[in-house]
């Protein structure tokens, strides 16, 4: 990754495949359409905290965008990103005096972390990703709810699901994946693509 348009073309290289794959999970028996449901689950939520964190990763190399812009935050050009969270603690997990393990660091995924993370670290182009995160997308909401239920498999994680039902029309959901590879009324894609479809809009917003 030496580049905002590398990580944006490998980010959107890896959501295709994932999109791909979906094409035909419908017609697969149910064991085997919850397998691959997991698998994309899991792994689009993975693409998505890798891509926040690298976005951070090239703002503290100074890369650019594709139009150009000029990514920097508050810190020297070339500092780490370890070097750079030891100085924002208040985004840190915890803040151990020993090597900043990944799970130490900022829930890149979330959201509302990775702006308050972005913001203390003077990020450039704050109001672009800002804008981003508003546009009409509901990924940064549910998907790790879905992945909590691959990942757990309990009734809690299993209830929270369900509970998007409304949210999508879907009010039939016995099985998470009753929503997860459901289809909204008027839909032509079921809603991980349609979240999957939202992650490349996300990012190419970021990357613009």
């Amino acid at each position: 990754m030496k580049s905002v348009e590398a990580l944006r073309r490998r980010t959107k290289a890896r959501l295709t495949g994932f999109r791909s794959a979906l094409g035909g999970v419908r017609r697969l028996s149910p064991g085997d359409a919850d397998a691959w449901a997991a698998f994309i689950t899991i792994e689009s939520l993975n693409l998505w905290a890798e891509f926040t964190r690298d976005y951070l990763r090239c703002a503290l190399r100074h890369d650019r965008t594709r139009s150009g812009k000029l990514l920097t935050t508050k810190f020297r050009r070339g500092t780490p990103l370890e070097a750079a969270l030891r100085q924002i603690p208040s985004v840190l997990r915890s803040n151990p005096q020993s090597p900043l393990r990944r799970r130490n660091e900022p829930a890149w995924h979330f959201r509302k972390m990775f702006l308050k993370t972005v913001r203390l670290a003077g990020l450039s182009t704050v109001t672009q990703v800002e804008a981003a995160f508003a546009l009409p997308v509901r990924f940064t909401e549910d998907l790790h709810i879905a992945r909590n239920f691959f990942a757990h498999r309990n009734l809690e994680t299993a209830t929270q699901v369900r509970n998007l039902g409304p949210r999508y029309s879907i009010l039939r959901v016995g099985h998470p994946c009753d929503l997860i590879l459901g289809t909204e009324p008027g839909r032509p894609v079921v809603v991980l693509e349609d979240w999957l479809a939202e992650v490349e809009m996300v990012v190419d917003h970021m990357s613009a």
